[in-house]
């Protein structure tokens, strides 16, 4: 190969003359930043120039720049603006390579490059940019790029040589505007998308996540696609809101899944996805569809009782089960809310009444579905007291002197023994129900001995299995 001074570059560079090379060695500091060009002010947050050590005043690189199979020891681009196109392809850069804060106005080529230390803090990539099949050694930084068009970094491969001053890769609050592709990547780092948005479709089919990889506070916008990823460590999309839809079909999880407060807005499936960690989390997620509901918490629930974590499974389950409810309402699977169900012609009465009140209220409010056995002793409680106010107000009672014997009949009444010392005997109790609030005391019986019951079976279920 041969050497090139970077002098010889930066001359004309600075010219503003073409600079093409094939299968050449820059010898020496490529330092584009200290170059004598025109400036050009674009206004940046305090934040971005304090946390990405950025600044709002750019250089005008107006060369066109082609370098190509070749190797590059060291190079500067900070805070420039490339207004041609810049080609870097297939060159290695053996030192740390410095783009933060550049713009990219043309399209931007580093296809087959290979970085041991790349900075791109704060970079905004006006045209497509393509890092297909890149190599980085050590750590890749991407925090807070703006990728305006479309972002390729199918086959690339991050974090290839990591050492103790490695701190993954990073995307960190990034914007995608184009589409994304990450298709058959290798992520051998801590992978960081966290509170990155994708406006556009967004793809990491095939990926590989081989260190931690974390979502939490991402928002994809448009088709989000999973397709036979691998996480091999801990996969956190904690808060991360999919605004349409979404695919986990064929992925492999390994570790922990945690889904916990993220939003569902479109469909989301995992089909044939395996997970062999030790737990699969949704707990305080959303989602649009009820049936995506039943099926990710079926799964979730079937993982967190093989590992023997009741509390987590039966969250899960409740979960599941009030899903299904939904489903069998005038709802169905339709994603609209009740309420929009409601001004439609075209909902079914016995259906809302059976699933939508009923159940609503006594199975998944009071019975919780059998999961909760201090919600039934509080609704029976509850029973108790409301029902001991009523006979208060309407003096049905005679022989109580004050609302708390008045709640101490009606204590009896809930359960069938009470009831019948109430009513069948009262000389035993010095009490006696007037015998037109009957009809109302048989109706409190029924109720309390139902919730009594469920109690017993819900905590018997809970606590000695």
């Amino acid at each position: 190969m041969l050497q090139v001074n970077p002098k010889e570059i930066l001359d004309k560079i600075e010219k503003g003359d073409l600079v093409e090379y094939n299968q050449i060695i820059v010898d020496g500091y490529l330092d584009l930043s200290n170059l004598n060009l025109q400036q050009k002010t674009i206004p940046i947050t305090n934040e971005d120039q304090r946390t990405l050590g950025i600044s709002e005043n750019k250089k005008v690189i107006k060369s066109i720049i082609k370098i190509t199979n070749s190797i590059i020891k060291w190079i500067k681009c900070k805070d420039l603006i490339f207004i041609s196109s810049i080609e870097l392809s297939g060159t290695i850069f053996q030192e740390p390579a410095d783009f933060r804060g550049t713009v990219f106005c043309c399209p931007t080529s580093f296809m087959q490059s290979v970085f041991f230390q790349a900075y791109f803090q704060g970079a905004k990539f006006c045209e497509e940019a393509i890092f297909k099949c890149v190599e980085f050694k050590t750590h890749a930084d991407f925090h807070r790029i703006v990728a305006c068009k479309n972002f390729d970094f199918i086959n690339a491969r991050f974090g290839i040589e990591p050492n103790q001053f490695s701190r993954g890769v990073t995307f960190n609050g990034a914007e995608f505007f184009g589409e994304s592709k990450f298709d058959n990547s290798i992520i051998n780092v801590y992978a960081d998308f966290r509170e990155a948005s994708f406006k556009n479709a967004v793809h990491f089919n095939g990926t590989i996540f081989l260190n931690e990889a974390s979502f939490d506070k991402a928002k994809f916008d448009k088709y989000t696609a999973f397709l036979g990823a691998k996480f091999c460590k801990a996969a956190n999309f904690v808060g991360s809101i999919f605004v349409y839809n979404v695919t986990f079909m064929d992925a492999l999880f390994e570790r922990k899944v945690d889904f916990s407060n993220a939003t569902f807005q479109g469909i989301v499936s995992f089909m044939d996805t395996r997970f062999l960690g030790e737990s699969f989390n949704f707990r305080d997620s959303s989602f649009k569809f009820p049936k995506d509901e039943e099926a990710a918490c079926a799964k979730a629930k079937k993982i967190f009782n093989d590992q023997g974590k009741k509390e987590e499974a039966d969250y899960h389950f409740f979960r599941e089960m009030d899903a299904r409810r939904r489903q069998k309402g005038i709802r169905g699977n339709s994603g609209l809310s009740l309420r929009d169900c409601l001004k439609t012609d075209a909902w079914s009465f016995w259906k809302f009444f059976f699933y939508d009140v009923l159940e609503l209220c006594f199975v998944r409010y009071i019975f919780a579905y059998g999961v909760n056995p201090k919600r039934l002793i509080i609704s029976w409680g509850g029973f108790v007291f409301l029902f001991g106010l009523f006979y208060w107000y309407e003096n049905a009672i005679i022989g109580a002197a004050d609302l708390l014997d008045y709640i101490r009949v009606s204590f009896a009444i809930s359960i069938a023994p009470g009831y019948i010392a109430a009513i069948i005997n009262p000389a035993s109790d010095g009490y006696k129900l007037i015998p037109a609030f009957q009809i109302a005391a048989m109706i409190q019986t029924i109720i309390g001995t139902f919730l009594w019951a469920g109690f017993i079976a819900t905590f018997a279920r809970k606590y000695m299995r």
